[in-house]
């Protein structure tokens, strides 16, 4: 049986330049599988609009809370938030799929992302530092995707599709790599044994700061059985620091890791009981594993 469907589509008035909002409104209808469909008119400018609640959808796999729309300085940005819904379950996942539309209903672009149950991992109330500024991420998960100024000019319509994946589902869409951190990973050998790749943020350098991956490994029924670090000595002639990965081959998709850098201190260490307290920058980002591309 195919699973529910939450559809978004956008109707937006061609028009508008690179660097200003068009002077332009489009028609926002959001409908669940079986639900009624909510309307409303919104008109683009400089300040985002926020969608209010959707309450009124019946959607059994999520509970969607946020659509946002922001213009930005490289386009369009669009904004959604959601809880998993249901059991907690390491082998479910949630596609979202955003489609832009020209006039004559041709589709001009196709773009999506997998996320996991954000419940059974490390991203749920995460109190990171960037630039020594503290920032505490709600619980939920946050799916983004961007419409390019020289698209919106021609934009007709655009469609965002939620639908719930299978195992068997995961690898038909491939994931898309992080244009920040670059992480990708080789395809595991048959023993589980791969490689994980990461850029390591501007300024941060192995003399000055610990740069490590972080691997939890998880099995079928949702249980961590190991947690670790893996230190970098030094970063490749790309820039990209390279970490040897092993675990149970069945645990390789419902497993994750974490990027993570932090600038030295003398009586810190957070993988020791304790820890020390802390006082500079830190940067970290959690990636499960079956989001990851292969190089």
């Amino acid at each position: 049986m195919r699973p529910p469907t939450l559809a978004l589509v956008l109707v937006l008035a061609a028009g508008g330049c690179a660097t200003t909002p068009p002077t332009s409104s489009f028609e926002v209808r959001i409908q669940g599988d079986g639900g009624p469909v909510l309307r409303q008119r919104v008109t683009v400018s400089a300040e985002p609009v926020t969608l209010p609640n959707f309450t009124a959808l019946s959607i059994p796999f999520i509970s969607l809370n946020m659509v946002r729309f922001r213009w930005k300085s490289d386009g369009l940005g669009v904004s959604t938030h959601f809880d998993f819904l249901g059991g907690e379950d390491p082998d479910r996942r949630v596609l979202a799929e955003f489609r832009t539309y020209d006039p004559q209903h041709r589709e001009m672009s196709h773009d999506w992302r997998m996320t996991s149950d954000d419940r059974l991992g490390a991203r749920r109330d995460q109190n990171v530092a960037v630039s020594g500024r503290r920032y505490t991420r709600l619980p939920g998960v946050y799916v983004r995707f961007l419409v390019p100024h020289a698209a919106v000019e021609t934009l007709a319509a655009v469609e965002i599709a939620f639908r719930e994946m299978r195992p068997k589902d995961w690898r038909h869409f491939p994931p898309r790599p992080d244009p920040e951190w670059q992480v990708t990973m080789t395809r595991p050998d048959e023993s589980g044994r791969f490689e994980v790749s990461f850029r390591a943020p501007r300024k941060v350098t192995v003399k000055r700061h610990v740069i490590a991956l972080v691997v939890r490994e998880i099995d079928a029924s949702g249980t961590t059985v190991k947690q670790y670090p893996v230190f970098s000595k030094g970063a490749r002639a790309n820039g990209h620091h390279r970490f040897t990965v092993k675990m149970e081959p069945e645990n390789i998709d419902r497993s994750s890791v974490m990027a993570l850098c932090y600038r030295k201190r003398r009586g810190f260490d957070p993988f020791r009981q304790g820890g020390g307290r802390y006082s500079g920058n830190w940067w970290q980002r959690r990636y499960p594993l079956i989001e990851v591309p292969f190089e």
